[in-house]
């Protein structure tokens, strides 16, 4: 059993010798804070931008929110498909120029 299984399944830090003592580890089960990890993993998607934005102003970093590179996501949420789809863009950091457009000769 790998490690992160027995930890979950357990509770407790497998690192160490596990007993009825041992030290537990806070596993996060409820459905919303699970989405919430998963939204911070896949933060590149515009879809986890709200919540993403939500969990940041309640964790007091809204300095991580806005339009430059030094954010992690924009201030705004997209407007269309075709919008959406040039942030994910910007978030990966490869924006479309007129030089990647142009075709070789």
């Amino acid at each position: 059993m790998a490690m992160a299984t027995a930890m979950y399944h357990s509770g407790k830090n497998p690192l160490r010798k596990v007993t009825n003592d041992s030290e537990a580890v806070p596993i996060p089960r409820a459905g919303g804070i699970r989405r919430l990890h998963k939204a911070f993993i896949r933060y590149h998607d515009p879809k986890n931008w709200p919540m993403l934005r939500e969990a940041l102003q309640r964790m007091g970093r809204p300095d991580l929110i806005g339009e430059s590179k030094k954010h992690l996501i924009p201030g705004r949420q997209p407007l269309s498909e075709n919008h959406s789809k040039r942030l994910h863009q910007f978030a990966r950091n490869k924006p479309l120029t007129a030089k990647s457009q142009k075709t070789r000769h």
